[in-house]
């Protein structure tokens, strides 16, 4: 199974476009949006694929991103934190603004990936059995460059693509 992740768009639609020519590519079958698209209209670019979306500390309507993935597939999820399983991998994810809910999947030693954004900062390391993923960002403070991330769960590889 491959994973599309994102984070951080803050409604960056040149971007936003260039994401999706990434997944295009990667054809993921599902994509792990880690919050702050800060917009419902952000999101809906990104819905023919299944979504797991995690509210960020930009995303002021998170009852209306909430209503929207519903109303557009009913397996999408729209919450603070995500726990769950694909491709018998347990996942969590969260924005990470949030330091509770994320240290408390850190080091509760029970997934086997957390991801998450809000740093703006791509990631990968493990801790523990936990592999912590950060796909980086598409918009707002840039403190590297653009990217998202690809995600192989059947053969744990990781690509970083970068947009710019």
């Amino acid at each position: 199974m491959k994973i599309g992740i994102l984070s951080d768009t803050h409604n960056h639609h040149s971007n936003i476009q260039k994401a999706l020519a990434i997944f295009e590519n990667h054809k993921p079958d599902i994509l792990i949006f880690c919050g702050d698209a800060t917009t419902v209209e952000s999101i809906e670019w990104f819905c023919e694929y299944p979504i797991i979306y995690t509210f960020g500390n930009g995303d002021f309507m998170t009852g209306e991103i909430k209503a929207f993935l519903k109303a557009y597939n009913q397996s999408n999820f729209a919450g603070y934190v995500y726990k769950g399983e694909l491709s018998g991998k347990k996942i969590g994810v969260t924005h990470g603004h949030l330091l509770n809910y994320y240290d408390e999947m850190v080091n509760d030693g029970q997934l086997d990936y957390l991801f998450s954004g809000h740093t703006h900062v791509r990631v990968d390391k493990r801790i523990g059995r936990t592999r912590l993923i950060n796909p980086g960002a598409l918009g707002g403070t840039r403190k590297q460059s653009r990217s998202v991330a690809i995600l192989d769960l059947d053969t744990d590889e990781l690509i970083f693509e970068i947009l710019d």
